[in-house]
């Protein structure tokens, strides 16, 4: 019997002024979070939930070329755009809100000449093994996610 092998993944940061944290990946740039100023930040980057869904998106297209890989599925284009929404009070600390998305939309266009039974096994497979997408449905909140052929 074989045992799982776990992969780590890191991340380090460091608070800066105010609302801004640098953040550091790999061997990359590092990169700001931060809030937009109306709120208080600096508006040096993206604030977590807006990486969040970008990074949704784009885990989303990650497993969608593994998958086309592995099914045979091609496309000439994959495009997303990812939207949430939730109640602020959450994460300024009124008790009983939930902190967290209450919903998140995806939607996705795929030009493909693929049929249409090929591109839902397409969709589904990249559904099942997208770990954002599963993350957050796991986690209760309501995905609605929108696939369109071209």
């Amino acid at each position: 019997m074989s045992k799982n092998k776990l992969v780590t993944l890191s991340a380090e940061g460091k608070a800066e002024a105010g609302t801004t944290t640098s953040v550091n990946i790999r061997d990359f740039e590092p990169f700001f979070v931060d809030e937009r100023e109306a709120i208080g930040g600096n508006n040096k980057g993206p604030n977590p939930l807006e990486y969040f869904l970008g990074a949704l998106g784009a885990c989303t297209s990650v497993i969608a070329t593994m998958v086309a890989k592995e099914q045979g599925f091609t496309y000439e284009d994959f495009e997303f755009g990812t939207e949430g929404q939730l109640d602020p009070r959450g994460y300024q600390g009124v008790e009983g809100v939930q902190t967290y998305y209450q919903t998140i939309e995806v939607n996705v266009v795929v030009e493909t000449d693929e049929s249409d039974e090929a591109f839902e096994t397409f969709v589904a497979e990249v559904e099942r093994r997208c770990p954002l997408y599963n993350l957050i449905k796991d986690a209760g909140v309501e995905v609605k996610s929108n696939w369109e052929k071209k």
